[in-house]
């Protein structure tokens, strides 16, 4: 498994994480209209330690560390781009009617969630394509 697929599973990992641990924290709060800059500023500190200390432990544990990319990468990387930017896409239309109904805070939770649901549709699907083309 090269290193590049190795840090789209962590980077898929901590956001799924991020994205069911927020997701649960603002339903057991009463919904998108809940929490504040607090807690989205503290998910993003988590998911940036989670990041780091798995790209650590594996930079620790790469006994023949190669981050050189060749085409595959690329060609996966810009693939799992253009899923994830469907995916915002679509949650930022979502936030666009939600603000036209109202709530400033449920705007940024929907963004906010917009934004790591991409992330976790672009690094599943470079993971998916790197188990598919290996």
């Amino acid at each position: 498994m090269s290193f590049k697929e190795k840090s789209s599973w962590i980077v898929l990992i901590g956001m799924a994480v991020i994205l069911v641990g927020y997701g649960s924290l603002l339903a057991s709060l009463g919904g998108l209209a809940a929490g504040g800059t607090a807690l989205i500023v503290t998910a993003v500190i988590a998911f940036i330690v989670m990041a780091a200390a798995g790209h650590a432990i594996v930079a620790i544990l790469a006994k023949d560390f190669d981050d050189t990319e060749d085409e595959r990468d690329k060609r996966i990387e810009l693939q799992g781009e253009q899923a994830g930017g469907v995916a915002l896409g679509m949650i930022v239309l979502l936030a666009l009617a939600m603000a036209l109904i109202g709530g400033n805070m449920m705007m940024a939770n929907l963004l906010f969630l917009g934004l790591v649901l991409s992330e976790v549709v672009k690094t599943a699907w470079q993971v998916i394509l790197y188990r598919r083309l290996a």
